[in-house]
């Protein structure tokens, strides 16, 4: 399950609403304010069971990324689809919110994102 999401770094950003979390999913609505502007995250993650885990599925961020606006985008590194995670370890996955530099016009823009680290046991 989560356990915790700490904003790690942030640049160009206003941070309104502080990110949750239920058990296996984090919601984010995080306010960039400028092209190149960043904020990352970081969503620890905790096997509270007593054998290990494996990670089944993980939010599909190319549709979510594709959704308006186009030009702030959702990454995830640090876990991925088959990592397993021993009972009572731990692993933290880190969200990384950019708005594309290259883009042009707006200022101020806010993508809400729901991502989901759905666990099974690994037998």
């Amino acid at each position: 399950e989560i356990t915790g999401i700490t904003n790690t770094s942030s640049t160009g950003t206003t941070e309104a609403v502080v990110p949750s979390f239920t058990a296996t999913t984090a919601s984010f609505s995080t306010n960039l304010q400028y092209p190149g502007a960043t904020a990352t995250y970081n969503v620890v993650i905790e096997n509270t069971g007593t054998i290990p885990a494996k990670l089944s599925t993980l939010t599909d961020l190319t549709t979510l990324n594709a959704s308006a606006p186009a030009y702030i985008t959702y990454s995830v590194s640090g876990v991925a689809v088959n990592d397993t995670l021993a009972a009572g370890g731990t692993a933290t996955a880190v969200v990384t919110v950019t708005w594309d530099a290259a883009a042009t016009g707006t200022s101020g823009a806010t993508k809400n994102a729901t991502i989901d680290f759905n666990y099974v046991q690994n037998t």
